[in-house]
């Protein structure tokens, strides 16, 4: 874990240094511009959610970071990473809480936060949305900010595909929504769809020539039902914006189970991309790739084989506790 916390220091330094300056990105820049503090930022930061379940505490949270806009987000995910990598944080006995330093200063050279952390990021949505949910564990946090990261090394390689089956989604729903009815129990699940085939393109030095379909989305499922949270690249939209265009209401159990079987679906066919796939994957994630892909187009053709791997990380027993953890204190 220390390696890999001194790694992920040297990384951030070296974007802090070298992604380009832009005026206005400091996080005081920012606040001021809306008539906010940092005091107000800490407040709303640290607001305990409504009374109620988990995954609606996970909504009002979600919803709070992103209250000031997706530029301060942003800066406040690069301050939690930070703390988080080099173990700047303390968890407090007498609450069980995170403290995490809030630091005004920029890093040095002053990062452009919109690049680094981009919200139609489905790795960084993802991400942002286990972080928040895992309890209370250093060993279950750095694995939650690790899942959906390549420069933390947790992002699937070939050997990993070979010697692991591909998970099933509508198995892993079954036993959340089991434990939701049963024991009143809430769980969270990050999903990675993989694609398996740009691997190979790569070994043949040509991975460049094709858009791959690989996604990223995470799907909490409750007592009171079903949420899913996702981004989806520059073609396609933010996390802030497909909250606040109402994707992330709450779903009911009929909605929540045609979702699975569609993505169930879509993952069990192999072989040319085709009509099929692009209407599946626009009904699950809101993009049609033909649109996108192919000559006179914004993007390059798609993968031409479709060979989808997918992987879950899973959150049991997710707790109204375990979502307000994070206290955010001024340094």
């Amino acid at each position: 874990m220390l390696i890999s916390a001194v790694l992920s220091i040297i990384f951030l330094s070296i974007i802090c240094y070298f992604l380009p300056v832009r005026n206005g990105t400091k996080l005081s820049d920012q606040l001021a511009s809306q008539g906010k503090t940092i005091q107000d930022l800490i407040g709303i930061l640290n607001s305990p959610p409504p009374t109620g379940t988990p995954l609606a505490a996970l909504a009002d949270k979600l919803e709070r970071f992103f209250a000031l806009g997706p530029d301060v987000a942003s800066m406040i995910f690069s301050r939690l990473l930070c703390a988080l990598t080099a173990s700047e944080y303390t968890i407090e006995e007498t609450d069980s809480r995170v403290r995490v330093p809030l630091r005004l200063a920029d890093p040095p050279g002053i990062v452009d936060y919109t690049v680094q952390f981009p919200w139609n990021s489905c790795k960084l949505a993802t991400t942002l949305v286990l972080v928040l949910g895992a309890p209370v564990n250093d060993e279950i946090l750095h694995k939650a900010l690790k899942y959906q990261s390549r420069s933390l090394g947790g992002l699937p390689t070939p050997e990993m595909m070979q010697r692991m089956p591909s998970a099933c989604l509508g198995l892993a729903f079954r036993r959340a929504k089991a434990a939701a009815l049963r024991e009143g129990k809430t769980t969270l699940m990050g999903v990675g769809l993989v694609d398996a085939h740009i691997f190979e393109l790569s070994g043949r030095g040509r991975a460049d020539e094709y858009f791959s379909f690989a996604h990223s989305f995470s799907i909490g499922v409750g007592p009171d039902g079903v949420r899913i949270w996702q981004a989806w690249g520059k073609h396609g939209y933010q996390l802030d914006a497909y909250i606040a265009d109402g994707h992330a209401r709450l779903r009911t159990w009929d909605e929540a189970e045609q979702f699975v079987r569609d993505f169930d679906k879509l993952v069990s066919i192999k072989g040319p991309w085709s009509t099929k796939c692009n209407e599946l994957y626009k009904k699950l994630f809101l993009v049609d790739i033909n649109q996108l892909c192919g000559p006179k187009r914004v993007e390059r053709p798609v993968t031409p084989m479709f060979q989808p791997w997918v992987r879950i990380m899973t959150l049991e027993n997710v707790t109204c506790g375990d979502i307000s953890k994070f206290f955010w204190v001024l340094a």
